[in-house]
């Protein structure tokens, strides 16, 4: 294996990690900017096409949808949500 073949490989590694920073990013800033939304202790992961969810979500609209929000980033096809849900109820 020749250095520039490794260099290359070097720079689509780090290329495809800044790439998925920064759709992790996306995801929790579409998330925590979603009025009468509340996440806790969000963890987001990158997968092929999507991401994997992870954490406590609270909302006070029946008519939410994490999915929905979450497929306004870019990129996203895929979401495996393993988000606990929390309705907030008025009593």
């Amino acid at each position: 294996m020749n250095t520039d073949q490794i260099n290359v490989e070097e720079l689509t590694a780090t290329q495809s990690s800044a790439v998925s920073h920064n759709v992790e990013t996306e995801v929790r800033r579409e998330l925590l900017a979603t009025q009468g939304v509340t996440v806790s202790s969000l963890v987001v992961r990158r997968l092929e096409n999507g991401v994997c969810l992870q954490g406590v979500l609270r909302f006070d609209d029946a008519e939410f949808d994490i999915c929905e929000s979450v497929r306004k980033v870019p990129g996203i096809s895929k979401i495996l949500n393993h988000m606990v849900v929390c309705q907030d109820r008025d009593t």
